[in-house]
């Protein structure tokens, strides 16, 4: 879900926000995984993210939440200020895989012959599912790519 507004000055947790996020654990009390102001990706100094809030007020920043159902209206009010449900933006995002032990995982190495090599990116995906796994696991298929040539020229 994403939303601008100010935090509930009587929500527990909102001198942390906005310039850090809230994370939580399963067993939360919390009706969200985790709550984050959105910044400029170009802000380099937490004095530069301050003046930012100020140049920008501090009642319309941009949140992210994570969460396993959409907020009602009740749970944002005790999180939140104010805000306009028609700029509420929720996705159902499946983010969360449920795991089992053991996890049984596919492998990254499809089929490895003398002049081909098939590898798949997504096996990450199955033990953690986020953009950054995605990068971590490109990485990986480059690394092994590129192993696979040196054995192969030699």
């Amino acid at each position: 879900t994403m939303l601008a507004s100010a935090s509930q000055p009587s929500f527990d947790y909102a001198r942390a926000l906005p310039l850090c996020g809230i994370l939580t654990e399963g067993s939360s009390q919390f009706p969200f995984y985790s709550i984050c102001a959105q910044l400029p990706v170009d802000l380099s100094s937490e004095k530069e993210s301050h003046a930012y809030l100020r140049e920008r007020g501090w009642n319309r920043i941009v949140y992210k939440i994570f969460s396993d159902h959409i907020l009602t209206e009740a749970e944002l009010a005790a999180l939140f200020v104010s805000w306009n449900r028609e700029t509420i933006k929720s996705e159902d995002w499946y983010a969360y895989p449920e795991y089992e032990v053991p996890q049984k995982m596919n492998p990254f190495v499809l089929h490895k012959g003398e002049n081909r090599l098939l590898l798949y990116g997504n096996a990450i995906e199955q033990c953690a599912s986020a953009m950054e796994m995605s990068a971590i696991a490109g990485r990986n298929l480059a690394n092994l790519a590129v192993g696979w040539g040196r054995k192969r020229s030699k």
